[in-house]
C-alpha cells in the first residue's frame, strides 16, 4: 500500500476534546443534552398538530366551490317551481357540501329577482342548506298559493 493511502487508512486523529476532526470550522459541535432533545421534540410535535389541523381544515373545505354552478330560480317568472329547484340544488349539495359564505355566494348567484333581494335578507354567517332551504320554501311554497296579477 502505498504511504499516503496508509495515513488516511488509519483511524481519525483526536483532538483535545476526545471527538474526532471536522473540516467545518467555526461551528461548535451538536448539544447532546436531553432538555435540548426534549424542546426540539416537543417543537416537532406542535408542528405536526398544526399541520395536521391545517390539513383536516382544507379537506373540510370545498375544493371548487366557486366551480359549483347552482340552477337559476327567479320567482317572478312565470312558470317558476320553487320545489323543483330545491330538489335540483338539495342533489347537487349533496355531492359538494357548502356553509357559510361559500352557500351564499353559490345561492346569490344563481337567486333573481324578488328571490335575490330575500336572500340579502335572511343570510347569516354559518348557515347551512338545511336551513336556507327551510327558510326558502316557507316563503316560495307558499307565494304559489298567492293571487296570480292578470
Amino acid at each position: 500500500m502505498p504511504r499516503a493511502r496508509k495515513r488516511f487508512a488509519e483511524s481519525p486523529v483526536k483532538d483535545s476534546d476526545n471527538e474526532s476532526s471536522s473540516s467545518e470550522v467555526g461551528l461548535p459541535p451538536p448539544p447532546a443534552d436531553d432538555a435540548n432533545l426534549l424542546s426540539i421534540l416537543e417543537m416537532q410535535n406542535r408542528n405536526f398538530a398544526e399541520l395536521i389541523k391545517q390539513v383536516q381544515c382544507s379537506q373540510n373545505e370545498p375544493k371548487d366551490a366557486k366551480n359549483i354552478v347552482l340552477p337559476k330560480f327567479n320567482p317572478d317568472r312565470a312558470g317558476s317551481d320553487a320545489l323543483s329547484w330545491c330538489s335540483t340544488v338539495d342533489y347537487i349539495l349533496s355531492e359538494n357540501q357548502l356553509v357559510g359564505s361559500a352557500l351564499v355566494m353559490s345561492l346569490s348567484k344563481s337567486l333573481e329577482g324578488t328571490a335575490s333581494h330575500w336572500l340579502s335578507q335572511t343570510c347569516f354567517p354559518g348557515i347551512t342548506w338545511t336551513q336556507f332551504e327551510n327558510y326558502f320554501c316557507n316563503i316560495f311554497l307558499e307565494r304559489r298559493l298567492w293571487p296570480q296579477p292578470l
